[in-house]
């Protein structure tokens, strides 16, 4: 089983590093400009040091999987220091599997379908794991490393990587805006959160088993004009931040079932 080491001690690597321990891959140093933060991680780990720097020349890991914020990559690639024979992987969605080529002659992709943040556990055995690397024996690796976590494995490429990231966007980001939103009009009225919760639920559910498009329902659905009018008004008047999203969305939905604006 090879030895990884972890660059980042986000909410990324914090579930996958425990994970990948567990499913008998060592990790052998956690990176993060933070020694502290690096510290947090390693006490979840077996016997990994806490570090501040990226030179990784006389480490023991084969594998050096970046868990970083997007934007982080170019500050951090040009500063690593890797031991001949090093596999360099990413996890993330967007950045394409070329970006690591100038750094290490082997690379590849794990990159986690999933929002993960550190107060919340995951079960990564749901997880689809998406691969891609730049040589056979760099992909069998990355199955053999993903395949000890979910049994869902895909490989895709950076451009299908890149489209499915997008969908991710709206699914989950676009989706957790949009309760927050639902939750300050109800906090404005002294109304409880918990009482879309059996919605919200339900909407997931059904949109999974019927399909979103046949899932739909609401004003937009139906074609009410008056009721989408009436309540664009009221979000000028008192929430007009929140009036453009209720008329670009309220139009998208018209659009596609009705096939006209507002």
């Amino acid at each position: 089983m090879p030895h990884l080491a972890v660059i980042g001690a986000g909410n990324v690597a914090w579930h996958l590093a425990p994970a990948l321990e567990t499913a008998g891959h060592p990790v052998t140093e956690v990176y993060s400009r933070s020694l502290n933060t690096a510290d947090l991680l390693a006490r979840r780990l077996y016997q990994a040091a806490p570090t501040q720097h990226l030179d990784f020349r006389q480490s023991p890991a084969q594998v050096f999987l970046l868990c970083l914020a997007d934007d982080a990559y170019p500050a951090v690639l040009p500063q690593l220091r890797l031991p001949p024979g090093a596999i360099l992987v990413h996890t993330s969605g967007p950045l394409p599997t070329q970006l690591l080529a100038p750094y290490c002659p082997q690379f590849g992709v794990l990159y986690p379908v999933q929002t993960f943040s550190k107060a919340r556990a995951v079960n990564l055995a749901q997880v689809p794991f998406c691969i891609d690397a730049s040589d056979a024996p760099t992909e069998q690796l990355l199955v053999a490393l993903a395949s000890g976590l979910s049994q869902q494995v895909y490989a895709l490429d950076s451009t299908e990587r890149q489209r499915l990231h997008l969908a991710a966007v709206f699914a989950n980001n676009f989706t957790n805006y949009l309760l927050h939103a639902a939750d300050q009009l109800l906090a404005a009225g002294q109304l409880p959160p918990t009482l879309l919760q059996a919605l919200v639920a339900e909407t997931v559910a059904k949109a999974q088993a019927l399909g979103p498009a046949a899932a739909q329902t609401g004003p937009a659905r139906r074609g009410d004009t008056e009721v989408l009018a009436k309540q664009e008004a009221w979000l000028q008047a008192h929430y007009p931040s929140l009036a453009g999203v209720y008329r670009t969305l309220s139009a998208e939905i018209l659009k596609f079932y009705h096939q006209k604006p507002i």
